[in-house]
């Protein structure tokens, strides 16, 4: 093994389907980048996920545990109205925690979805860096929550403060992962986690801002036309693409 601390990027995509990609014989083949992370690497077809939800994902992948080991309250995704009990325990070892301990730069860009900045936000958990969405979602051109009999909130921020940016929320978050990764430094490893929003609702494409509006308050799929679907994971997949293009020119890939 090499004494050399190796750079982790761990990509997540959000309520994608299990044959909606190339790999796993979609009908639209439309994620030749993800197709080629299988083709290249290691490509597990049978595994058990601790939960089919947001919130239950999320907390194992950062603790390690079940989220009813962790707390009860974090069975099911956390809402708009949080309450302590909703939230991950403070001083819990996190995955980020871990790594940071061992000198690594830790950085999420995405989602979040397990507290609200600044008490309950990424960097009370291990991450020295956040770009992304506390909530469980945003409108892609807005960047604002829209959940159910909830006042719409910004729901972009970076490290502990809401802001605001133009752009795709999809194109945003790639685009703050190749920052990252230009400008990690050679001494330093880092752990580098790009929680895609997509293709989670609402279904909006790169190309629907004209019609946001109407589309972010639709929380289901009625069937029809998949091209919109498509599109998001055609965007999330080009942002894989420029990730992987991003470490190969700094000779890290």
């Amino acid at each position: 093994a090499s004494a050399r601390a190796p750079n982790i990027v761990f990509i997540m995509a959000d309520d994608l389907g299990h044959g909606d990609l190339g790999v796993t014989n979609a009908r639209q083949r439309n994620t030749p980048n993800i197709d080629q992370l299988a083709a290249e690497g290691l490509h597990l077809t049978n595994g058990y996920a601790n939960a089919a939800i947001c919130s239950p994902t999320r907390t194992a992948l950062l603790t390690g545990n079940y989220q009813y080991r962790v707390r009860t309250g974090l069975q099911e995704p956390i809402g708009a109205q949080l309450a302590q009990a909703d939230t991950l325990p403070q001083g819990l070892p996190t995955l980020a925690s871990v790594f940071a301990e061992r000198g690594y730069a830790t950085s999420l860009i995405g989602k979040w979805h397990l507290g609200d900045p600044p008490r309950y936000g990424p960097l009370q958990y291990g991450y020295q860096h956040f770009f992304g969405i506390p909530k469980g979602a945003a409108d892609y051109f807005r960047h604002r929550v829209n959940l159910a009999g909830e006042e719409p909130t910004d729901g972009l921020f970076a490290g502990d403060r809401r802001v605001e940016r133009a752009g795709y929320l999809t194109t945003l978050f790639s685009d703050e992962a190749v920052r990252i990764i230009e400008a990690s430094q050679p001494d330093r490893p880092f752990f580098l986690s790009v929680h895609y929003s997509a293709p989670h609702w609402p279904w909006e494409g790169p190309e629907d801002q004209a019609v946001s509006a109407q589309l972010r308050d639709i929380f289901r799929w009625d069937g029809g036309d998949l091209g919109t679907y498509g599109a998001m994971l055609a965007a999330m997949d080009h942002g894989v693409g420029r990730i992987m293009t991003a470490l190969k020119a700094k000779g890290i890939d």
